[in-house]
């Protein structure tokens, strides 16, 4: 043989070795290797995020006509009803709020009662409150492993 035909046996040679070995790293990785838990955990967790949520209002006639006085009224109410936002998958958090609903009521009365007539007439102030009012509720459902995503407040008047 001459230097010409080596050469083309060797590269020969070399390209199907390639071929067999990208073959063998594609049939391990695709067909032979197990899934690692923790990837299969982070997919999971970014499906979840990616998956389109629901949510569902929650209009509980136990907070409609909410009246606190404020800490420094003078005399003066606030007077409000509130309404919360909450992922549909949560289907049993109606009965959960319903169940607890004197300690949620007692907790947004301490809150508002604590607050200044000044503070609660800011429309500004307002935001502050629904999000303090959602920190609450999800605090009072901790152990539910189920939460408030919004807080509304349909009616607010200080007359």
């Amino acid at each position: 043989m001459n230097e010409k035909g080596k050469i083309n046996i060797i590269i020969i040679v070399a390209i199907i070795f390639f071929q067999l070995v990208l073959s063998f790293l594609l049939v391990w990785f695709f067909v032979l290797r197990k899934p690692n838990p923790e990837e299969d955990g982070e997919q999971q967790k970014k499906a979840k995020k990616e998956k389109e949520v629901q949510y569902v209002i929650l209009q509980d006639p136990d907070f409609n006509n909410i009246i606190v006085n404020p800490g420094d009224g003078d005399g003066r109410i606030l007077q409000l009803s509130i309404t919360f936002e909450y992922d549909m998958e949560y289907e049993t958090l109606p009965a959960e709020i319903d169940a607890r609903q004197p300690e949620i009521l007692d907790s947004i009365n301490m809150l508002l009662s604590s607050t200044s007539i000044r503070d609660l007439s800011r429309p500004d102030y307002r935001d502050q409150l629904k999000e303090q009012i959602k920190q609450l509720m999800n605090g009072l459902l901790k152990d539910t492993e189920m939460e408030i995503h919004r807080v509304f407040f349909p009616q607010y008047i200080i007359p």
